[in-house]
């Protein structure tokens, strides 16, 4: 049993700064972009001060650089440079490597980790909602644009891949038969709620992380009893799962005549502005949508593709070269237990960014999430 006395006060300023990442995705709470800022300003503020305290791990963290500032100077060129540039530079500086002391690698550590451990919650939280009929929404309730308390089904979406993601490791971790079937059920319930907010993308990807997670951070003599456990509550819980898909067939009905399904247009758009310019890209925070060129939003239907739009060729090769030594260790570290919690989401975050745009953001909770594991990942291999 946890004692009060034992929760130091840096696990309760992390669990502070994790309720402000909910807090802008939660639109009764009306000041909830303001604790985002605070937390955001807080939490970098404290990372920043363990820095200078801290002793440095050897690394270079010259490619986080010249990838913020190669991002500064496309935005300056097509005159979309604004704090959204900034501020997203603070996020890559509190979570990159670019702070790279042992001391801030053991606090993103703790708080990254509290943060995976929240995504929890999400499915009881959800499914509280969703028997209860509460949505905030659009104008009330509607089972096919279901969010719960959050502000957009997509987000919840997310929020459900990455619980799905937790529990399933939680579950291979608790040696208890009666708790395994336990938690089985409450992930059949994540990927019902998953179901019914409708995203593709969150589905798949949670799909392709759970399966990765059996079959490379577990052996397969281990995995095969909790596999056959949720086979078969598949096959029980697949008649209420299909019909309550309809949300997903509307999306795959409507987009079936398009290239790219729903986004087909913005990455028509997006691609057609990219072949202007190949090079410097269209600027950070830049849209081309319908032709027009929208400045302030970031969304081109896929983070990756984001970085190439914006970044043009110079900045994604530079991204590259960031991403890419978090793969390695991805492969590296797969069989070391501190680590496949942390891997398992940020490999859901990899596949799930392919179709969705907060890789160059700040203002989004899964960005803070993509940075700190990949930046954690990173620094891990130097911190042995």
């Amino acid at each position: 049993m946890i004692k009060v006395s034992d929760i130091s006060k840096e696990s309760i300023f992390f669990a502070l700064w994790v309720v402000s990442l909910y807090a802008i995705a939660i639109p009764t709470w009306t000041s909830g972009e303001i604790i985002y800022v605070i937390g955001a300003l807080s939490f970098g503020g404290y990372l920043l001060l363990k820095n200078i305290e801290g002793h440095r791990i050897g690394m270079s963290p010259v490619n986080y650089i010249l990838f913020l500032l190669w991002l500064f100077f496309s935005a300056f060129l097509n005159d979309s440079l604004t704090y959204k540039s900034f501020s997203f530079a603070f996020l890559v500086v509190v979570c990159s490597p670019i702070l790279n002391s042992k001391t801030v690698f053991e606090a993103r550590e703790k708080a990254v980790t509290l943060f995976a451990y929240s995504f929890v919650f999400i499915p009881f939280i959800a499914g509280y909602c969703y028997v209860n009929k509460i949505n905030f929404y659009g104008d009330g309730w509607d089972p096919l644009n279901f969010a719960a308390i959050f502000r957009h089904p997509m987000f919840l979406s997310a929020l459900l891949g990455c619980a799905d993601v937790v529990i399933l490791w939680w579950i291979m971790k608790i040696k208890s038969r009666f708790f395994q079937i336990l938690m089985i059920i409450v992930l059949l319930c994540s990927f019902f709620l998953g179901v019914i907010s409708a995203s593709r993308s969150a589905l798949v990807a949670a799909a392709i992380s759970c399966a990765l997670l059996l079959a490379c951070f577990f052996r397969l003599k281990r995995s095969l009893p909790i596999v056959l456990l949720i086979l078969v509550g598949l096959y029980f819980a697949s008649d209420d799962f299909f019909s309550n898909a309809e949300r997903i067939r509307d999306k795959i009905e409507a987009g079936k005549d398009e290239k790219y399904g729903s986004r087909t247009e913005l990455w028509k758009s997006g691609s057609a502005s990219f072949r202007h310019s190949p090079i410097i890209g269209i600027g950070h925070n830049v849209r081309i949508y319908n032709n027009e060129k929208v400045v302030g939003r970031t969304e081109a239907g896929s983070g990756w593709l984001s970085v190439l739009f914006q970044t043009g060729l110079v900045g994604f090769v530079l991204f590259m070269s960031i991403m890419l030594p978090s793969l390695k260790a991805i492969w590296k570290y797969r069989n070391v237990e501190r680590m496949q919690l942390l891997m398992s989401l940020f490999v859901f975050l990899l596949f799930h960014s392919v179709f969705e745009g907060y890789i160059l953001t700040f203002g989004n909770p899964m960005a803070w999430l993509f940075w700190l594991l990949q930046g954690h990942l990173v620094l891990y291999s130097y911190n042995q």
